[in-house]
């Protein structure tokens, strides 16, 4: 693809997109001069999205830079197979970003709490004489952790995330980065989630 510097300026959104999704692996020069002319266009209303979803927090930093990856790694938009507008579009990917931050924060609180509360329970353990019982919701979730390959595992987050907080299943692009991360298709991913929630289901009744 030749393109005129000053051309691809009056380009349409869809347009660009367009051309980061046909010249991203033998042009980087006019990939970049396409994503570019984008974040020109969009940058200041996609913050503003950030600061208010995120609360203004410095998380917003973070969400912003990620969803612009994410146009760049999966450059799906196509005016011609949707109604939907450009920003629209960006602004899905800037919450589904933010949820995702949200989960891997809330992860990693968990972790941490959990790694005191078990060692408060070493330090008190010799001063206890009635047995100790965990919280029946996380030892379930350990175990289903734990009887889940580490592919499962992942696919399953994900799939909880965005069915509890959109109520919707996994989108495309998330989709897309799943078959990329493990070599496979999206009939395989489907699969996976399919075992991994029964598997969850039945060490749930077990467990809680």
């Amino acid at each position: 693809m030749i393109v005129d510097s000053g051309e691809i300026n009056k380009f349409s959104d869809g347009e660009l997109m367009a051309t980061i999704r046909e010249s991203r692996d033998r042009d980087k020069i006019l990939t970049m001069k396409a994503i570019s002319i984008l974040y020109e266009r969009y940058h200041s209303k996609l913050l503003c999205l950030c600061n208010k979803v995120c609360g203004g927090m410095s998380e917003a930093d973070l969400v912003f830079e990620s969803t612009w990856k994410k146009v760049y790694k999966y450059p799906t938009f196509d005016p011609q197979k949707t109604n939907t507008k450009f920003f629209t579009w960006l602004s899905k990917i800037a919450k589904n970003e933010w949820y995702s931050l949200k989960e891997k924060c809330l992860l990693n609180y968990n972790g941490i709490i959990e790694d005191y509360q078990d060692s408060v329970i070493e330090e008190k353990v010799q001063e206890v004489t009635l047995p100790l019982t965990r919280n029946p919701l996380i030892t379930a979730l350990q175990h289903i952790k734990e009887n889940l390959s580490e592919k499962d595992w992942d696919i399953l987050l994900r799939h909880f995330e965005f069915n509890a907080i959109n109520g919707k299943h996994l989108p495309k692009y998330i989709l897309e980065e799943l078959k990329i991360k493990y070599h496979t298709t999206s009939a395989a991913i489907r699969q996976a989630k399919g075992r991994a929630l029964e598997k969850a289901k039945q060490i749930a009744r077990l467990n809680v």
